[in-house]
């Protein structure tokens, strides 16, 4: 079988899972979907999981099969966050670029879904009235641009967890004896 380079499959499966977060956040945005819903904020997150824990096995097993069906630990440990990361990255950027330039008042026409949200959970009217002086904060051009790099931030490390179990399940190492 043709030989996979590290590199280029990391790209080819991090492109593929970035991909299908932006057509899930596109989604959202063309369905009018309130995403201050604890059903949907599950709901989302099990599919943002999903797609990202997919890839990386994915993209894991592909270099495995391109390398003799060998793959070292560390290999796949690294496959695996190079596959997440690039993800994370690409699909954040997107976020950043669809909020900040392409739909700027989409944020800004949710504060009363989050107002809604927030009044649902019976929180004091003064703690609401924070909670919107935050979002209001979030949704800023600095907001976001800091939200970007927490999220990222979050998501590696969450990606560092999936990816040290995942690379434990699928590694394999070259079994033949040098004795014969």
């Amino acid at each position: 079988m043709e030989k996979v380079s590290f590199g280029s499959n990391a790209i080819k499966y991090g492109l593929i899972a970035a991909v299908l977060l932006i057509i899930q956040t596109l989604v959202y945005y063309l369905l009018d979907i309130n995403v201050f819903q604890w059903s949907f904020m599950l709901l989302s997150f099990a599919l943002m999981g999903i797609i990202i824990i997919s890839s990386i096995i994915v993209g894991i097993k592909n270099l495995r099969k391109a390398n003799d069906d060998i793959i070292s630990f560390g290999k796949a440990f690294g496959q695996g966050m190079l596959i997440g990361t690039i993800t994370l990255i690409l699909a954040g950027v997107f976020s950043l670029v669809f909020n900040l330039l392409i739909v700027p008042e989409y944020l800004p026409s949710q504060i009363d879904n989050f107002v809604a949200f927030m009044e649902g959970m019976n929180i004091p009217d003064d703690a609401i009235d924070m909670a919107i002086d935050e979002f209001k904060k979030g949704i800023t051009t600095e907001g976001q641009i800091m939200s970007f790099f927490k999220n990222t931030a979050f998501f590696i490390v969450i990606t560092l967890i999936a990816s040290l179990i995942i690379a434990a399940a699928l590694k394999k190492e070259d079994t033949q004896s040098d004795i014969f």
